[in-house]
């Protein structure tokens, strides 16, 4: 199997920042539970996620600008706000290096 070394190894660097990595995981939990109103979409955007984490709203634009740039999340802009969701090829990538090394290590 030909695992991308390189953009494995960007994946671990953006994720290493703990304050990144909780914004990260707070993406991929699409509930967001603990923080919404009743009458909230569930969708992630910077203001909900700087809510959800009590992280100043600068801080999350500055830490998702690099989730977007290595490509471990993509975002779409609807008015005022961005949404954020996993990107489908980090989904792929980490799936695909996650099953090399399970392989290797079951071996």
């Amino acid at each position: 199997m030909n695992i991308n070394q390189a953009k494995i190894s960007k994946y671990f660097r953006v994720l290493s920042n703990p304050t990144r990595l909780a914004i990260f995981l707070n993406i991929l939990d699409t509930s967001c539970e603990g923080c919404m109103e009743k009458d909230e979409v569930s969708d992630n955007c910077v203001s909900k996620i700087s809510k959800c984490l009590d992280i100043p709203q600068p801080t999350v634009s500055n830490h998702v600008k690099e989730l977007v740039d290595f490509g471990l999340v993509e975002s779409k802009r609807k008015g005022k706000n961005i949404y954020l969701f996993p990107s489908p090829l980090f989904s792929d990538n980490i799936q695909e290096f996650s099953g090399y090394v399970t392989g290797k290590v079951s071996n």
